[in-house]
């Protein structure tokens, strides 16, 4: 979670249209995502929406997409924080059966 929020970018063009700056972090956190760094990176960049059987890409600018970025860090942030509390609640249930 730590290295996706160093993730950041860039503007290649002047249309302020956002690609990540560092493609070794992105590999390095997809790979810890266990997703493919082209996936991971589109997912931070662009919007696709479907209209009537049309597909629309929409690039991101870089404040969407350190926007989706962080939010991305906190929904993993708060599924990890959930799964060790209900964890943690499992075991120390099974402690007070036991003993």
């Amino acid at each position: 979670i730590l290295h996706l929020g160093d993730i950041r970018f860039t503007s290649l063009t002047d249309a302020e249209t956002a690609f990540v700056s560092d493609l070794q972090l992105l590999e390095q956190v997809a790979g810890m995502l266990q997703v493919s760094p082209d996936e991971l990176a589109s997912a931070l960049t662009t919007d696709v929406q479907y209209f009537k059987g049309d597909t629309i890409v929409r690039r991101h600018t870089i404040e969407i997409a350190d926007f989706y970025r962080d939010l991305l860090a906190k929904s993993l942030y708060g599924r990890l924080f959930s799964f060790l509390v209900n964890t943690i609640n499992c075991y120390l249930q099974n402690q007070d059966e036991s003993g």
